[in-house]
């Protein structure tokens, strides 16, 4: 224990939840002194507030004058053992985030403690979380902006926390007002029940549970992986040791929890935010005492520091639902591997239609394949590739097809809402959002139709004509609701949305992320994924694939794809031929030649202020690299794919392969000086 001076008085270096890079000394009083150890959450005054933050190291006597005392420690036990606080400071240092914001935000949300100046106490948040999901119909109701936007939001996502409305800005008026409409379904627990995977034992080596590493799990669909999981978890409880399975989203826990909590019983553990605070808070610290159980939950699982963790599952790893969206913008992946450095753990990555960068990691010999086996084998369905009707998508003889009773179906659509957009062709442009200047999607609310911006939700009036030359609109494209509608009018109610139940017919934007949701279906319709190829990232094919090959997945008899793409495109030609080595050798090379990830290390810089212009962050961002003595590759400034988000003009710049991210921390005080937002996102799951 370091002293600072003869008085014996101990100072502590304290992170803090603030936009800066640096911790802050504190004079520990002598009654705290026992409990004064890195990892311990503590409440200090910071300028004319008070502060939750956690002790990183006790410090040396300080050159510092004025240092206040820390108040309280509030905690018998520290929130983060040493090894965490070192695993969470590579975090930050990675996705660029000040370690206080880091460590603030990866404790249970009942430990963060807020300060009340007008009532001068602190406010110890602990309501039991809830999760909201969408009825059918969500999209027929007549609503005002804001719930509109947060209708949207929650569809965006399948399920929602309510502290996850909260930090997005939602009022809970909104939120109350749409459950009282029955358009919002909310539900307080994680228990129910749901159809059960099978679970019966399988064979599986010693090698792919006992050793430590990172592991790719593929070449089996989910409820085969499942089966496999169930096996190599209970030889990790067995033997005393603690494993974590995580899923993307708690829809999925829902769909394995029952399965789980018949093999493991007691010895299951649930962490996420629908549980309870208190419940929440005494499971993170039981679990830093204790070990032999599985906890099963959502990515912030992995912030626990688990006693005698030997084993992480991180299940279909490839899922944008395991980055976080705010900063910290983590990967769960990267949290994995961190984890695994620090810890030797063993870590599995499991998905049908891996990454392509964790296939390029098993190519390296970074990630060790557990079995293989060539996945699309696992479906013995006919693939029928047909030309679209851009009249209607969705043919007679499809339709015919689901009129008999006896056939299961899943319709793939790949787009929400009715219709994409509204184009002139005289002005050769579409009807766009005067806020964020992005085509607005069309909806139909009953027989009402109106416009609608995905980003800021702002509610427009539908139009007929173009409101500069006076010509007739061309409604373009289609999404969930049109099928809805075409297939409602044929099929009445044994049509229904696969994120509201399951249904003889089932009708979905994207079979992505939903492994353990969707059951097998006689017949998949797959209707034109082509659009992916054509957003702006170059993660477009991958998408395009993993769209098109988890679709077959779950079909038992035959997959129907709508598609203008010829057999000759590496993805088809995978899919037609069952092997996806076609696709992902092609797509490395690509990716290679053109220095995309994983050849090369992004960083997607995106700067937002009203009436921000590309000359004043080119300006800027100069100005940054002749402080920092180097200029590193880099492509920009450039107008943002959305170039407005809630007036806000928005421009990025793409850095690539810089050595230290921590000179990048001087370009996030720079802009912060100028009013500027500027949001820094190493390896982006999407350019917009």
């Amino acid at each position: 224990m370091k002293q600072s001076d003869k008085n014996n008085s101990l100072y502590v270096q304290v992170a803090l939840p603030i936009s800066q890079f640096m911790s802050f000394t504190y004079r520990v009083p002598e009654h705290l002194k026992e409990k004064a150890r890195p990892g311990f959450r503590v409440l200090v005054p910071f300028k004319k507030s008070k502060l939750t933050g956690v002790i990183t190291s006790l410090s040396d006597k300080p050159q510092l004058k004025g240092i206040r005392d820390v108040e309280d420690i509030p905690d018998s036990l520290p929130v983060f053992t040493e090894d965490y606080l070192q695993i969470l400071k590579k975090i930050s240092e990675y996705y660029i985030t000040p370690h206080g914001i880091t460590l603030y935000y990866a404790m249970p949300e009942g430990l963060r403690w807020k300060y009340n100046r007008e009532k001068k106490r602190w406010i110890k948040p602990a309501p039991e979380e809830k999760v909201y999901y969408l009825s059918s119909g969500a999209f027929q109701e007549k609503l005002t902006p804001s719930a509109r936007k947060l209708v949207q939001f929650v569809a965006e996502r399948g399920e929602v926390t309510s502290s996850a409305l909260k930090e997005a800005g939602f009022k809970t008026s909104t939120i109350n007002s749409l459950v009282r409409k029955g358009i919002l379904i909310e539900s307080g627990g994680y228990l129910a029940v749901e159809e059960e995977l099978p679970t019966e034992e399988i064979s599986v080596s010693e090698e792919s549970y006992n050793k430590k590493g990172m592991f790719l799990l593929s070449g089996e669909n989910a409820e085969s992986r499942l089966r496999r999981y169930i096996h190599i978890l209970k030889k990790t409880v067995n033997r005393g040791q603690t494993a974590m399975f995580i899923l993307p989203n708690i829809a999925s826990l829902r769909r394995v929890y029952p399965g789980f909590k018949r093999e493991f019983g007691d010895r299951l553990r649930v962490y996420l935010d629908t549980i309870p605070e208190k419940q929440k808070i005494d499971l993170w610290f039981e679990l830093m005492k204790n070990s032999g159980y599985i906890v099963l939950g959502t990515y912030s699982t992995l912030f626990i520091p688990a006693e005698n963790l030997s084993l992480i599952i991180i299940e279909e790893e490839y899922s944008s639902g395991y980055k976080n969206p705010r900063m910290p913008r983590f990967d769960a992946r990267r949290l994995g591997i961190e984890i695994y450095r620090k810890r030797n753990t063993a870590v599995i990555l499991g998905s049908s239609i891996p990454s392509v960068e964790t296939v390029y990691l098993s190519e390296t010999g970074k990630v060790k394949k557990l079995i293989d086996r060539e996945i699309l084998t696992a479906s013995d369905a006919r693939l029928e590739i047909k030309k679209p009707d851009y009249t209607r998508p969705v043919d007679r003889q499809i339709i015919n097809l689901l009129k008999d009773r006896n056939t299961t179906a899943l319709i793939v659509t790949n787009r929400r809402g009715f219709s994409s957009y509204l184009y002139c062709p005289r002005c050769e442009d579409e009807i766009k959002c005067k806020r964020c200047d992005i085509p607005l999607k069309v909806h139909k609310s009953g027989k009402e139709k109106f416009l609608q911006c995905e980003l800021c939700g702002k509610k427009y009036s539908f139009l007929q004509e173009c409101p500069e030359c006076e010509t007739g609109l061309i409604e373009t494209g289609f999404g969930t609701e049109k099928i809805m509608e075409i297939l409602s009018a044929e099929l009445g109610n044994e049509v229904s949305f696969l994120e509201e139940r399951i249904n003889r017919i089932n009708i979905t934007a994207s079979i992505s992320g939903k492994d353990f949701l969707a059951p097998k279906y006689r017949v998949v319709v797959n209707i034109l994924p082509d659009y992916l190829l054509y957003i702006p990232d170059f993660r477009g094919e991958e998408l395009f694939f993993r769209s098109i090959s988890l679709s077959y997945l779950k079909a038992e008899d035959k997959m129907i794809l709508i598609t203008s793409q010829e057999n000759s495109l590496p993805s088809i030609k995978a899919l037609t031929e069952k092997n996806s080595t076609i696709f992902y050798r092609k797509e490395l090379e690509n990716r290679k030649v053109m220095s995309l990830p994983p050849f090369s290390k992004w960083i997607l810089l995106t700067f937002e202020k009203k009436g921000l212009t590309a000359r004043q962050v080119e300006e800027l961002f100069q100005r940054w690299i002749d402080t920092i003595g180097e200029k590193p590759e880099f492509e920009g400034p450039y107008t943002a794919i959305y170039s407005k988000i809630r007036g806000r003009d928005r421009f990025q710049i793409l850095i690539k392969n810089i050595k230290n991210r921590k000179k990048l921390e001087k370009l996030f005080s720079l802009t912060g000086k100028k009013g500027i937002k500027l949001i820094i996102e190493p390896d982006p799951k999407q350019i917009k």
